[in-house]
């Protein structure tokens, strides 16, 4: 067991130092989810029932559309459409936009910043604005070696609150990962961008995860 436990020590100590990099390696996605799925995500966020999630989710979209033709009420307009003209139905559609980042002094690790959106969507008029973002900004950890985790410090979005609807929004996470070994056999054992933190935890400096994601 000991060998095995020291051989992958040896992975860790020799082969980061073979693949450590500055450049830090980036995955962007924005992924379309179904209605179902963000109206479970709704509910799981507001701590509600599925259906007590639609009827709230279905007086917020009446609500916007209320102030959205306040706002641009060119976009409500018909008689600019020819009688023959079949104007198709605004509507909605839901995304989980997330960027995934490689820990700048070890490219073994990484961690991914998530946030499911709302995006309001006209496609006569080609206007489209982002209703919400749901819920809380949140983080993941993607890869690495060894008995590690990802420890988030803190996740948010800009704007935020009463800021919507936008036609960009900004996501970002912090945190660090911890990788822990095995303290009979940790001597001796670096582990490159990682820093001792007690005998057998070894911690890396604090990454941040940046995302602006924009409609136009």
């Amino acid at each position: 067991m000991v060998s095995l436990v020291l051989i992958m020590m040896m992975i860790l100590s020799l082969g980061v130092n073979s693949f450590a990099t500055s450049d830090l390696s980036e995955i962007i996605e924005d992924i379309e989810i179904p209605y179902d799925i963000y109206i479970q995500h709704k509910a799981e966020s507001l701590g509600v029932s599925i259906e007590e999630a639609i009827v709230i989710d279905e007086e917020e979209n009446t609500e916007y559309k209320k102030n959205l033709q306040k706002r641009h009420p060119e976009l409500f307009e018909t008689d600019l459409l020819m009688v023959t003209d079949i104007r198709s139905t605004p509507t909605f559609i839901y995304k989980t936009i997330k960027k995934t980042q490689e820990y700048e002094k070890n490219n073994l690790y990484s961690a991914t910043v998530y946030a499911d959106i709302k995006i309001y969507v006209d496609s006569d008029t080609a206007f489209r604005e982002i209703v919400e973002v749901l819920g809380n900004v949140y983080s993941r950890r993607e890869e690495g070696w060894g008995n590690y985790e990802w420890v988030e410090l803190n996740a948010w979005d800009s704007p935020s609150g009463n800021s919507y609807p936008t036609d960009e929004v900004q996501i970002r996470a912090t945190g660090y990962f911890k990788v822990q070994v095995d303290s009979s056999v940790s001597v001796g054992v670096e582990l490159f961008g990682f820093e001792m933190s007690g005998s057998d935890i070894y911690q890396s400096k604090n990454m941040t995860i940046d995302y602006e994601y924009s409609l136009y």
